[in-house]
């Protein structure tokens, strides 16, 4: 029997099922959802990723990653970058009155293609501020396209470079853009995280906040349009009668998009002043009935129903247990530790605050003395059953005096091995030990006598 052959098909079995097996926990980590509060909602959409705005907590997230078809989600790009145009940042209320005109090369491109519109007519003028309202209420196309023409000279492809720049800003790093307005529906594509940083920069825009979370607009009478043109945000959430049993009061903007039978929704929501951030993408259709509206509501309804918002720290009223031995000590050889701040945690409204537990295994085991109050020392965990809740610094309660004669002799030592001490040590030796040799193997001047000239 050969046994080598028996060895080596053995070896690369065993490689094959490592190699199988090591593929197949990365994609599982790569996708790997999160729920770390138990929210109990049933999630039917590709791509979910929800978070508290006022903690920067992730509630839950459902493939946060996973590439999905961009769609009209890039008209939020689209609208912050006219906002942060050159134009508008140097005489704002002067661009937004600025009026733009719907040419034929804009309907030519969207000719037959469905897109959205907010029935702006070929040689219609409006404002850039009407197109604004238009492109993030109304989805609409054709005026997405009149900003992009005005910002870019009519040079699409520089804005959709622009587009892509900003993106890798954001670090948004499963998003490609293609075009402005979502009608490329194959080459273009982001995931609900990079959706979520978008909007999160978005929202630091109070003028794109404001128009993304207007429930209306009317675009004043035009060149075409004797009568003005109502605009209804595309979110039926937020009206009574669009919305039906799926309107809640709590919900605002920001961008709907809708790719064959799956849709998407990018939505804010605040209620006892607390803020949640909701990123829906690839919400399919059940017996050709919407599902996106209604697993935002139930999300919402979870959230607000069960979490709170609790301090479950205070600096210098809360005191955290600890095995950090003190050396040099004048007083003691323990410390007491607190948070630098009043620190707010979201929980479970059914769980006391007494339930939680500090891990301070992170902590150093040993410090020296001298240490002042407020000092940062480390990061302990905070614990609810074998669950990380979060990791929170903790800084010494007070001051810890040293003790002298120790502290002197410690200092005195640590500068004597220290590595400039020692190679000025021996830099110094050296030079002596050569100066001295020179002084040795000085030859001696020969002294002449000197010898008075015959007169």
């Amino acid at each position: 029997m050969n046994f080598t052959k028996i060895f080596n098909k053995f070896s690369f079995i065993t490689i094959f099922i490592f190699l199988n097996f090591f593929c197949f926990n990365q994609l599982i980590f790569a996708y790997s959802n999160s729920n770390p509060f138990g929210m109990n909602v049933e999630i039917n959409s590709d791509a979910v990723f929800l978070i508290n705005q006022d903690t920067n907590k992730v509630i839950y997230e459902k493939e946060k990653n996973l590439q999905i078809p961009c769609s009209a989600l890039c008209k939020i790009m689209t609208t912050i970058l006219i906002l942060e145009s050159e134009e508008c940042l140097k005489n704002r209320n002067k661009f937004l009155k600025k009026e733009i005109t719907a040419t034929p090369e804009i309907f030519e491109r969207l000719y037959l293609k469905g897109a959205s519109n907010a029935d702006i007519k070929q040689d219609e003028t409006i404002r850039v501020i009407d197109a604004l309202y238009a492109t993030m209420l109304q989805s609409a196309c054709e005026a997405t396209m009149m900003l992009v023409n005005l910002v870019s000279k009519n040079n699409i492809e520089n804005f959709v470079d622009l587009m892509n720049k900003k993106a890798k800003e954001l670090k948004m790093q499963n998003t490609y853009f293609t075009d402005p307005d979502g009608i490329d529906t194959e080459n273009q594509y982001t995931s609900a995280y990079d959706i979520y940083l978008l909007t999160k920069y978005c929202l630091k825009n109070e003028l794109f906040k404001k128009i993304a979370t207007s429930k209306t607009y009317e675009i004043p009478p035009t060149n075409i349009h004797k009568n003005p043109i109502k605009l209804t945000h595309t979110n039926k959430m937020l009206n009574k009668y669009l919305g039906g049993k799926n309107y809640d009061s709590r919900v605002k903007g920001i961008k709907t998009a809708k790719i064959e039978n799956k849709e998407s929704l990018v939505t804010i929501a605040q209620e006892n002043s607390y803020n949640y951030l909701l990123v829906i993408l690839g919400a399919p259709k059940i017996k050709n009935e919407s599902t996106v509206f209604k697993e935002t509501k139930q999300i919402y309804d979870w959230v607000f129903t069960n979490l709170k918002l609790e301090i479950i720290a205070s600096p210098y009223e809360t005191f955290i247990a600890n095995n950090i031995k003190i050396n040099m000590s004048k007083n003691s050889d323990k410390i007491l530790l607190t948070t630098g701040k009043p620190w707010p945690i979201l929980m479970p409204k059914n769980v006391n605050k007494n339930s939680f537990f500090w891990d301070t295994s992170n902590l150093p085991e040993k410090l020296d003395a001298p240490i002042k109050k407020g000092t940062v020392i480390g990061d302990a965990i905070l614990m609810l059953s074998d669950q990380e809740i979060e990791r929170i610094p903790l800084v010494a309660a007070q001051d810890v005096k040293v003790k002298i004669i120790p502290f002197i002799t410690k200092c005195t030592l640590k500068i004597i091995f220290s590595w400039w001490f020692i190679t000025i040590a021996i830099l110094t030796t050296a030079l002596t030990f050569t100066i001295l040799i020179k002084k040795k193997v000085k030859p001696k001047k020969r002294r002449y006598k000197k010898y008075r000239p015959f007169k």
